[in-house]
């Protein structure tokens, strides 16, 4: 997720984001629930989630607390989302 923060944005986006982990955490129980910025270029976000079905991914997307948070990133964002979804059935542990 690439985004641009201007001036006091950044604050706030990582204010809003910590409530969006607090609440997902709490309310949802994700497996993993991580955001990390890019050391190469600011705004640019990868998150890491695994959830225990996809399912489980697409009620979280429905939630008021990600539809809040994701109404003010939307605007902010430089490009389309791109998200890689891949079954765990589907992979092997190496």
């Amino acid at each position: 997720m690439k985004v641009f923060l201007k001036g006091d944005e950044r604050s706030e986006f990582f204010e809003r984001t910590e409530r969006l982990f607090g609440q997902t955490l709490s309310l949802e129980d994700p497996i993993i629930y991580e955001c990390s910025e890019s050391i190469n270029q600011q705004g640019e976000f990868f998150w890491n989630e695994l959830w225990h079905s996809k399912q489980d991914f697409l009620d979280h997307l429905e939630t008021d607390h990600f539809k809040l948070w994701f109404r003010w990133v939307e605007p902010r964002l430089t490009e389309s989302l791109h998200v890689d979804y891949v079954e765990l059935s589907k992979t092997k542990l190496i």
